[in-house]
């Protein structure tokens, strides 16, 4: 039979546990960068594009300057081999003055007598000097070639201060220089020949 007292009296004997941890992990809150982060970040990333692109610009400069070396070394190669296999004319051609001689060690360089074909186009060389375009990547180049020509004594091989124009027995010294301006610097580069004179 039901008796409520003693229902009621077993509830309240009996003790109700709950276990309660000591420490409660919740999920953490997933959060974004913030905004001193992020301007970090560009400022790095800026910094190692600008120092990748001085990189890429050096380099593309030594190698315009490197192209454009070797372009004058072959128009002075090619004056060289000029003055080298040329026969010299006897008497000296009033019209040709490519193996004229300089009056004196300080005269200075003269284009008269050099000439350059492009093409169809030829130049003739000034007292100034011979101007010679030359292309490539970094555009176009103006070169300016002088030479200078003088007699060297047979017995010491040294210049000699006054033209001598003998029939046999000559030596000749050819000295060209090219001057030119790449990447806003100024280029010298000189090519020193010498022969001696196949007049027989």
């Amino acid at each position: 039979m039901y008796r409520p007292d003693q229902s009621l009296m077993d509830f309240s004997s009996h003790s109700i546990s709950v276990a309660c941890p000591a420490h409660v992990v919740r999920p953490r809150r997933q959060r974004g960068f913030t905004i001193i982060e992020v301007a970090l970040a560009a400022f790095v990333s800026a910094v190692a594009l600008v120092a990748l692109f001085e990189t890429f610009a050096k380099s593309y400069q030594l190698t315009a300057k490197t192209r454009a070396r070797d372009q004058v070394r072959a128009v002075l190669q090619s004056f060289g081999d000029r003055f080298l296999r040329q026969p010299v004319p006897h008497p000296p051609s009033a019209t040709d003055h490519f193996f004229q001689t300089c009056a004196g060690l300080a005269a200075p360089g003269t284009g008269d007598g050099l000439t350059w074909r492009s093409g169809a186009t030829v130049i003739n060389g000034t007292a100034s000097g011979i101007t010679i375009p030359l292309g490539g990547d970094a555009g176009v180049v103006n070169l300016v070639v002088n030479r200078q020509v003088w007699e060297l004594d047979e017995d010491t091989g040294q210049i000699n201060s006054s033209t001598v124009d003998t029939n046999a027995g000559r030596m000749i010294l050819a000295t060209f220089t090219a001057d030119y301006d790449i990447n806003r610097q100024h280029q010298k580069i000189t090519l020193t020949v010498a022969r001696t004179d196949d007049y027989q």
